[in-house]
């Protein structure tokens, strides 16, 4: 079990920045009909870097950069899970979903990796 906790970076100014959470949960109306309802959460924190290099991902619709971002935070990101969607996160005015969470608790109480790729792709110059 490592010793180092490392939660505290995670909100030190030298490491961290802010980002906000779109959360989406299913909700049923009175009538029984089913619904996705987003509550945005903001000015959370947490130390966010690229995971990889832009990707570019070859379609029928042509060619596209695909951007992932690894998230290091407390706050508890989900991919999706028991009638919850995946989190979108907001950051440096894009979007990106979560697509894998890792629970790090054993670095820091409530620690956890996340991965996120950009929702909306980047068309690319390659065609």
């Amino acid at each position: 079990m490592p010793l180092l906790d490392v939660s505290d970076l995670l909100s030190d100014p030298d490491f961290a920045d802010t980002f906000d959470v779109i959360r989406y949960g299913d909700s049923v109306d009175d009538d029984g009909v089913g619904s996705e309802a987003p509550a945005p959460i903001t000015g959370l924190t947490g130390v966010i870097q690229p995971a990889s290099e832009l990707s570019l991902q070859r379609l029928a619709d042509g060619a596209r950069l695909a951007s992932t971002i690894e998230i290091h935070t407390t706050f508890p990101l989900t991919s999706g899970i028991d009638g919850q969607g995946a989190d979108e996160v907001i950051y440096q005015n894009a979007t990106y979903t979560v697509t894998d969470v890792a629970d790090w608790t054993r670095f820091g109480v409530g620690y956890v990796r996340a991965i996120a790729q950009m929702k909306d792709l980047i068309p690319s110059e390659i065609g």
